[in-house]
């Protein structure tokens, strides 16, 4: 009956997470949706760079030919308040984009964070690739700026060698954190501390405080690794978030990062503008944990065993193997369902991160239970015996 009781609450914890995030933002004060047809009008001309269609169908192509062997578009987004999110809903499409010789020549979609028009290649965030021909599905998710007042600056590259980019649906808005979010967190973190200290409790009659501590510790765990997690962007569980989508940019344009000329010739060619230089390549972003993962690449599978293995010792130490093992592999699922549930999908190298974090966890009681036989008080911390003795 108590182990119905833990199953059921458990799902009722997964349910309050999901409604407070998909509930985390709300449009900012005084903020407008900006779409494809509001970025045309306040475009600059950019040679390569051509938009097409109207109203609802509005889109812009980058298309890399002999002429323009590498295509940039720069468009000022307004500039946000301290505290703002941006909100992004996109798709975009590619036509026969023949990649360049390093990764990220294909072609992208970036939000470039400025300060007093000075940008910031480091704060740079992408939020959508493609190569060779791929219709991708819309995006939704949310940016942060690592500083307050800063203006976003939509950049578009092309940098195959052939082919066309198109950014074919856009949406930006500003948007800030709800109370849900503001409040929820905390209680639904302190109704999961309560869950993992009972779960421990089901197990083991250790001291109130040493359950505490190994509660504690697996709490932090699911928010660094599982919600809100390591990343950078911000995902929905599923197609969006709920933010309202009422209100259309309909003010004066923000400031433009080349000025239109103020008199244009009815049905001249644009005349030709200055090449804007590709940003390279992108700095990794998100939590240490993940930027450690980018750059050992192939052995992060040696990070995954040890990233699970450290906790479960510990809590082994504290409060015994059996919750340590049980909490440990409730972890590693819960990882891999949220990343699936934020819509980075589930394939074999998923299957492989599994398999490691059990080794780990398996790893960990197998070293507990040798430094037990071998070194009691290396794996003890403290805790007494039933009788009252020393282990």
């Amino acid at each position: 009956m108590r182990r119905l009781t833990f199953m059921w609450t458990f799902l009722v914890l997964w349910a309050a997470v999901y409604v407070i995030w998909q509930h985390r933002f709300e449009r900012s004060p005084d903020s407008f949706m900006i779409n494809a047809e509001d970025l045309r009008q306040h475009s600059t001309p950019t040679p390569g760079a051509e938009w097409l269609g109207s109203g609802a169908e509005t889109r812009i192509r980058l298309r890399v030919d002999a002429a323009h062997p590498r295509v940039v578009d720069l468009i000022d987004l307004p500039k946000m308040n301290p505290g703002d999110f941006l909100h992004i809903r996109s798709r975009i499409a590619t036509k026969d984009l023949i990649p360049g010789k390093e990764v990220w020549d294909d072609g992208r979609c970036i939000i470039e964070w400025r300060q007093d028009g000075v940008d910031a290649t480091s704060a740079s965030d992408s939020f959508a690739s493609g190569r060779l021909n791929h219709r991708g599905e819309r995006t939704d998710l949310v940016l942060r700026p690592q500083k307050g007042s800063l203006t976003p600056v939509l950049r578009l590259e092309n940098l195959g060698k052939s082919g066309d980019l198109e950014l074919c649906e856009f949406e930006a808005t500003a948007v800030r954190n709800t109370s849900w979010w503001k409040i929820g967190r905390w209680l639904v973190a302190g109704a999961w501390l309560g869950w993992v200290w009972a779960w421990i409790g089901d197990f083991e009659n250790g001291g109130r405080f040493r359950r505490t501590l190994a509660a504690l510790m697996w709490v932090v765990l699911g928010a660094q690794c599982v919600v809100p997690g390591p990343w950078h962007q911000i995902r929905p569980f599923g197609a969006s978030f709920a933010i309202e989508r009422e209100g259309r940019f309909s003010g004066q344009a923000p400031p433009r990062v080349a000025p239109t000329p103020s008199a244009v010739p009815s049905n001249p060619a644009p005349a030709p503008q200055k090449a804007v230089k590709s940003v390279g390549k992108l700095p990794p972003k998100g939590s240490l944990m993940l930027r450690i993962k980018t750059f050992v690449g192939q052995a992060k599978a040696i990070l995954h065993v040890i990233m699970i293995l450290i906790p479960t010792l510990i809590t082994a130490s504290l409060v015994g193997s059996r919750p340590a093992g049980t909490l440990g592999m409730i972890l590693s699922l819960s990882i891999e369902i949220a990343e699936t549930a934020f819509g980075f999908g589930f394939d074999p190298m998923d299957i492989l991160d599994l398999l490691c974090d059990f080794t780990g966890v398996v790893l960990a009681l197998w070293i507990w239970r040798f430094l037990k036989k071998a070194k009691p008080s290396l794996v003890s911390l403290g805790r007494e015996d039933p009788s009252g003795e020393q282990p």
